[in-house]
């Protein structure tokens, strides 16, 4: 059980706080079915299938794997001019 006793003012701003979140779970659920029926529009409209779809959404959000392949790209030159490198001195 809670063992902090709250004044009547502190329960009515802690209800308002609970209300607040019951709001934003709310709008988040909205926005995840909006976002559940923009995939199957995919799906039907352009034979694209939902979790590719997510996964490109996803990458734009995030940049993920952007940010890797720009990490990896760099990797890569670098490799390729110490191999270049050792080349020429031998």
């Amino acid at each position: 059980m809670y063992d902090t006793i709250l004044t009547r003012d502190e329960m009515i701003k802690l209800d308002k706080m609970v209300r607040e979140c019951l709001d934003s779970l709310t709008r988040s659920e909205a926005e995840a079915s909006f976002r559940k029926d923009v995939a199957s529009r995919a799906k039907d409209e352009l034979s694209v299938p939902p979790a590719l779809f997510n996964a490109i959404v996803k990458e734009r959000f995030n940049e993920s794997i952007t940010e890797k392949l720009a990490k990896l790209e760099e990797v890569i030159d670098m490799n390729d001019e110490l191999i270049a490198a050792a080349k020429g001195s031998n």
